[in-house]
């Protein structure tokens, strides 16, 4: 097999073989769009995490309040002004006033503000709203 010509043959065919094989690839999302799509899978989760209102529930009238709301202080402080504003009871221990927040909305209800600050809160606070007993309750982890 020391044939010039079919080392030359050979070697002239390979790449246009090779050739024949390759397919362009598939097309992919811009950067952009990419973005957008982590953008909208990052809101989803957190409104999964911190909503006062579950899948299938009616929140009370005190909650949909419409409210514009130009704000910032502590978690403490901002759920104390919400809970006088609806008539429930805060609850928090006394492991500090939490983070400073600082929220600025003009179209939200009593309950968005709340999932705000939930959120704002961090994994170290949890926020749970306990309607039948008007009761706002703040706990501490860590």
């Amino acid at each position: 097999m020391n044939n010039p010509s079919f080392s030359r043959g050979f070697m002239f065919l390979l790449p246009v073989a090779l050739a024949a094989c390759h397919h362009p690839p598939p097309p992919q999302p811009t950067l952009g769009q990419q973005m957008a799509i982590l953008d909208g899978q990052a809101n989803a989760l957190a409104q999964t995490r911190y909503p006062v209102r579950r899948p299938g529930s009616v929140l009370p009238a005190e909650l949909e309040k419409p409210v514009s709301w130009h704000w910032s202080g502590t978690l403490r402080d901002g759920l104390s002004q919400i809970a006088g504003q609806i008539g429930y009871l805060l609850i928090m221990d006394d492991t500090g006033s939490g983070p400073v927040v600082a929220i600025h909305e003009t179209n939200a209800t009593q309950a968005s503000l709340i999932d705000e600050l939930a959120l704002a809160a961090g994994p170290r606070y949890s926020v749970d709203i306990d309607v039948p007993t008007h009761e706002i309750r703040v706990s501490h982890h860590g």
